[in-house]
């Protein structure tokens, strides 16, 4: 407890003391600024390189900066002057011209990033385009495309000042430095959230991604990937490097490029410290929201509806879908752009599934409002109930990625239980099938069906059936009762499919039968959590089987 609360006071800014930690002392700090400063450094670089890393301290650099000289003048802590009514007294105007000096310019290491284009004025600029693009939201957060060319600079300034002071700079404080995407957020962020009037985190669905590119500074970006396009092919292919992605390569190639090249030589190729530039960098914004998971149940009551929709040579199949009774209303109210339907299993179009239903989930891409409410979602779920008697909805709720492994790891154990109707050429009784009850976990042999061929590889795949049983409904016709493994092919299981599943209910009654009818009676899966319902589900699957 003591530690958190440490932790938060030094996290803000307090009036009368202003205690920066760096890498190094007071005096050191003084010698090293005035470099960074001589080099175009911006004042939030040069407190980067210092090792600063508390985030108040960039979102008032020059004060801090003043701060800091002001200290090493009076050989004391930096912390601001005050009189005797507690109010901070003005700076003498040398300091201040000299914390300002860098600001001049565009920075040579960032490229601007974190000078104006870190002003709440341009934030805000921002945060008008983010509105333009309408999406709602209560909370965000930012992330960022940076000009690879920065890494360049960075290594750049960093042999500079190993040269300069060897003693001060080793390789482990090149990765402890705040980075540009921190400082930037740090700074940005609360700016952005008090213009979108939302809170921003640092982890939220709602990404604002902000692109930045420098086109001044991309032929030493060239530079450094020719020269290592010039290396053996070893060290590229060990590296991952493509000679054809040299006009977009990645973080890593850019960062294995660096490395493979001795600082003498990448003195050669580049100038140390890095020349400051004419231009700022450019903005670009653009939102996204991440992708939100509904998972639910479904029983479809109807032998002319499809999974999804049922396309032949553009032609429509079946006037609607499973997938487009579930997914269109869900898309309407999360007003998303797109959406991925899966459910565990499928079945085919004369199908039913009746019970509990089969469970789906729905990943809704880039939604332009909030995450519903689960209020929301069973109002939801009741108006797609009432607009069709072919299918039903139930448990809709929104889940977390994470969830999705639940239902992957399911399938694995996953059985299925059917009903079939079944036709016999030969007269069967109670008796002549009484037999079937005691064949357990039976495993057949299927090769790929006839009928799916055209969308599924050729293979002999081995499947179980757990339990048979049968009614007899006329000499004729019997209802089966199957419990099976997760993908048996039931048809095929019945009429054998010419011989290419064994055995098959033929085989076992040593007649030809056939499937009229087939309802899916259960998917053993428990998932996603059920959920209570107020409405009379039975009544619901009544008046559809009175339908049918």
């Amino acid at each position: 407890m003591a530690a958190a609360e440490e932790e938060e006071t030094n996290s803000k800014t307090d009036s009368n003391q202003l205690n920066v930690q760096t890498f190094f002392e007071l005096e050191e700090c003084h010698t090293v600024i005035s470099e960074l400063q001589r080099c175009g450094c911006c004042t939030r670089c040069i407190l980067r390189l210092l090792g600063v890393k508390r985030q108040p301290l960039f979102i008032t650099p020059n004060e801090v900066m003043i701060q800091l000289m002001k200290a090493k003048q009076n050989d004391e802590e930096p912390s601001p002057s005050t009189d005797n009514n507690g109010e901070t007294e003005p700076v003498d105007k040398e300091v201040s011209d000299s914390s300002s000096q860098s600001s001049e310019a565009v920075c040579s290491v960032c490229l601007g990033i974190l000078q104006g284009l870190c002003d709440p004025s341009s934030v805000k600029m921002l945060a008008d385009q983010v509105r333009e693009a309408d999406f709602g939201f209560d909370t965000f957060t930012m992330s960022m495309t940076l000009p690879l060319q920065l890494l360049i600079r960075e290594h750049c300034i960093f042999l500079h000042l190993k040269s300069v002071f060897s003693k001060l700079y080793q390789k482990t404080i090149h990765n402890n430095i705040a980075t540009i995407k921190e400082v930037y957020k740090w700074v940005c962020g609360p700016v952005m959230g008090n213009a979108l009037d939302v809170k921003f985190y640092f982890k939220s669905p709602m990404e604002i991604m902000v692109t930045f590119t420098h086109k001044e500074t991309e032929k030493e970006l060239n530079k450094l990937l020719q020269q290592s396009n010039n290396e053996p092919p070893r060290k590229k292919f060990r590296r991952g490097y493509n000679s054809g992605a040299i006009n977009s390569p990645g973080r890593p190639v850019v960062l294995g490029a660096i490395k493979n090249v001795s600082d003498t030589k990448f003195k050669e190729l580049f100038t140390c410290p890095p020349p400051v530039p004419q231009q700022l960098s450019i903005t670009e914004v653009t939102c996204s929201y991440s992708a939100v998971f509904v998972a639910g149940r479904y029983n479809k009551y109807s032998r002319n509806l499809s999974q999804t929709p049922w396309l032949i040579e553009g032609q429509r199949k079946t006037e609607s879908s499973m997938q487009e009774i579930i997914c269109d209303p869900i898309q309407n109210l999360f007003k998303a752009s797109d959406f991925k339907f899966s459910a565990s299993g499928r079945e085919d179009v004369d199908v039913r599934t009746l019970g509990r239903g089969r469970p789906f989930v729905v990943e809704v891409l880039n939604s332009r409002r909030p995450v519903p409410t689960q209020e929301e979602l069973t109002a939801l779920q009741k108006t797609i109930n009432r607009g069709t008697t072919d299918a039903r909805v139930r448990d809709l709720q929104c889940i977390e990625k994470d969830d999705l492994n639940k239902l992957k790891d399911g399938e694995e154990i996953k059985t299925k239980s059917y009903s079939a109707l079944i036709w016999s050429s030969a007269e069967q009784t109670a008796e002549s099938l009484a037999f079937l009850t005691d064949i357990k976990d039976l495993t057949l042999y299927q090769k790929t069906p006839v009928r799916v061929l055209h969308r599924r590889p050729l293979a002999t795949r081995e499947r179980v059936v757990h339990t048979i049983s049968a009614k007899v409904i006329d000499a004729h016709h019997f209802r089966l009762f199957l419990r099976t493994q997760a993908g048996t092919y039931i048809k095929e299981f019945v009429h054998g499919d010419f011989g290419r599943t064994t055995p098959n209910l033929g085989i076992l009654l040593k007649c030809d039968v056939d499937i009229l009818e087939l309802d899916v009676e259960s998917v053993d899966v428990d998932w996603p959590p059920y959920l209570p319902e107020e409405e009379d589900a039975d009544e619901q699957m009544k008046e559809a089987e009175d339908k049918t």
